[in-house]
């Protein structure tokens, strides 16, 4: 904590500016220990590039300024792009560009230097490059689906996980076309043409650091931590409904030769993720449905304000911080609970006012938006594209499952607020109607 907190306060950030330092420096992808370099495994080249530049030219301590700066600016341009997409849905451009620069989530990961912020900026500009692509039906310039194809390769080098999204995103703008289609609209030989050559694109552009992880780990792959996520949502199951200790994973993992020690190797992964998949799908169906109902509540209406709160200095509840070696996560629904009527009765501090506005904010805009996804689904001119969020969001929930956390919605905001944003347009027209009688 003697570091800026851009640095101590940002999620998984040894990844990110623990790379940045050694690639400024050194010009190699690895994060220094007293005893060797080890090189990055677990992320993508992108954020550490971007972190990295500020401290080649102006140096660690002083670089946390620029790297803010970089990220706000970011935010400012993920505003102005999200407001491309309102066109089929006839609402307020700016009222998204605002809501998209003030939301409290991305504010906060805009101060850290971690990869959250510029992953939903990239999934932001795919989100606008698949909306022109479905309103024009396919007759788009070969230009646009090179661009599509940039950005698309561009997602998982800031966040590994993105390769999962991309792979789907074809599948679904030609289910999006095909329900909104009617006879001789759509162009399907240039679409299918069009994104055949995105992905083409996207596959160039993520070919060097496929070809990197090959020299350095012997593995021709994008992603080499499927494993130890795999056993984050094993153990983020077990905190959500506690599956007792009746229920043996260790089966499993003998089952499929898997110690602690494998689970950390590129050369295990396939074997870790089989085992822990093996270990949740063992757990009774009803449990299952528990679980990630906690999860996705969590992933959507969690206020995200302790890592600002963090940020700020401000005292945060014991259970938010928690003991050394205990993470936040550790902690079961039904606890938190406890610890925060605890802490509320003892005292009142800056914490809770930032909670506050974070939930006013976060459930403000999903009452909003089941209203605009209603609406949306209700209007069939809108079915393509909205169709190709729902799905969008779907993937994410999909890969998320039992381990989601507030920064974790970070790609879905721009959808979120889009939908809230049609949501607030309905309710402010039934209230003009109100004050004119």
């Amino acid at each position: 904590m003697l570091l800026h907190p851009a640095y101590w306060n940002a999620s998984d950030g040894q990844r990110y500016w623990g790379v940045a330092i050694d690639l400024a420096r050194k010009g190699t992808f690895t994060v220094s220990t007293k005893l060797e370099n080890d090189p990055m495994s677990r992320a993508g080249p992108l954020p550490a590039l971007l972190f990295a530049l500020p401290m080649k030219l102006v140096g660690f301590e002083a670089s946390p300024v620029w790297i803010i700066g970089l990220q706000c600016l970011l935010l400012y341009l993920a505003g102005v792009l999200a407001g491309n997409l309102v066109a089929p849905y006839q609402v307020n451009a700016t009222l998204v560009q605002l809501l998209i620069m003030f939301n409290p989530n991305l504010i906060t990961l805009a101060h850290h230097a971690q990869s959250d912020l510029l992953f939903m900026f990239l999934i932001t500009a795919s989100l606008v490059f698949s909306s022109r692509i479905l309103e024009q039906r396919g007759e788009l310039e070969t230009r646009k689906f090179i661009y599509l194809g940039i950005v698309l390769g561009l997602i998982p080098l800031a966040r590994p996980l993105g390769f999962y999204y991309i792979l789907v995103v074809p599948l679904f703008l030609l289910a999006s076309l095909w329900i909104s289609s009617e006879v001789g609209t759509t162009n399907w030989v240039r679409m299918i043409k069009g994104l055949f050559l995105a992905g083409l694109i996207a596959s160039i552009v993520m070919m060097p650091w496929c070809l990197r992880n090959s020299q350095v780990f012997g593995k021709f792959s994008l992603t080499q931590s499927e494993g130890i996520m795999m056993k984050w949502h094993y153990q983020s199951l077990n905190k959500n409904i506690s599956l007792g200790p009746n229920h043996d994973h260790l089966y499993y993992l003998d089952k499929h030769n898997v110690d602690e020690e494998c689970v950390l190797r590129v050369s295990c992964k396939r074997r870790a993720t089989i085992a822990y998949l093996e270990a949740i799908l063992s757990v009774p169906k009803l449990d299952i449905v528990k679980a990630l109902v906690i999860s996705w509540a969590r992933l959507f209406f969690t206020p995200a304000t302790s890592q600002l709160g963090r940020y700020l200095g401000i005292q945060v509840p014991h259970y938010i911080d928690g003991p050394v070696g205990q993470l936040p996560g550790d902690y079961t629904v039904a606890e938190r609970f406890l610890a925060t009527k605890q802490y509320w009765l003892e005292r009142f501090n800056g914490y809770y006012f930032l909670l506050g506005l974070g939930s006013m904010f976060a459930f403000g805009l999903r009452f909003s938006g089941v209203i605009g996804l209603f609406l949306a689904i209700k209007n069939r001119q809108t079915w393509g594209p909205t169709l190709f969020y729902l799905l969008s969001i779907g993937i994410f929930m999909s890969m998320y499952l039992f381990s989601s956390i507030g920064r974790f919605r970070a790609p879905l905001e721009p959808i979120l607020v889009l939908f809230a944003a049609v949501g607030m347009h309905a309710i402010g027209g039934q209230l003009k109607k109100v004050v004119k009688r």
